[in-house]
């Protein structure tokens, strides 16, 4: 069954379910990738839940993007460590491609680029995970914002 990816055109998950496009989310360019995991390509409705957040892409970052200044605010380092790490680590390259010398968490988390989009099964419904990056070309460190297919936040954790 083929489905409309809207911003990654037509998709047919039973034979290709990773994508890698260049597409544009809330006016930002972006290399993303799309995962749409086994079990959910042979559900229908995990399928249409899959088009309604391709439709809704930009609400959907908008979003995952909130949840991550909000936890960046909390007791959990997640987030904190995230931007450290990366300012620690990458200072002059993540400094030069923010354009500024001085770089707060709201200027860190504006720079972060959306770099992947994936649909997996669970027993309780479907699990949708929006992937950050600073940039691939710098660190492969991910920051990863999970939901559940109904929108409830269920974690945000620093992957690579």
């Amino acid at each position: 069954m083929k489905i409309n990816g809207f911003k990654f055109g037509e998709i047919d998950p039973e034979k290709n379910s990773f994508i890698r496009a260049q597409i544009e989310v809330n006016g930002k360019g972006s290399q993303c990738s799309l995962y749409i995991g086994d079990g959910v390509c042979r559900d229908k409705e995990a399928l249409q839940t899959v088009e309604s957040v391709l439709e809704t892409l930009d609400e959907w970052d908008r979003r995952s993007r909130q949840e991550l200044l909000k936890f960046s605010n909390t007791e959990d380092p997640t987030v904190a460590d995230f931007i450290e790490f990366h300012l620690e680590e990458l200072g002059n390259e993540v400094r030069a491609k923010v354009g500024s010398a001085e770089v707060d968490q709201e200027t860190f988390m504006s720079a972060l680029e959306l770099c992947g989009v994936s649909f997996h099964e669970q027993s309780n419904g479907l699990k949708i995970v929006f992937d950050y990056s600073i940039g691939r070309e710098f660190s492969d460190a991910l920051l990863a914002v999970k939901f559940s297919s109904d929108g409830v936040l269920l974690e945000i954790a620093h992957e690579s």
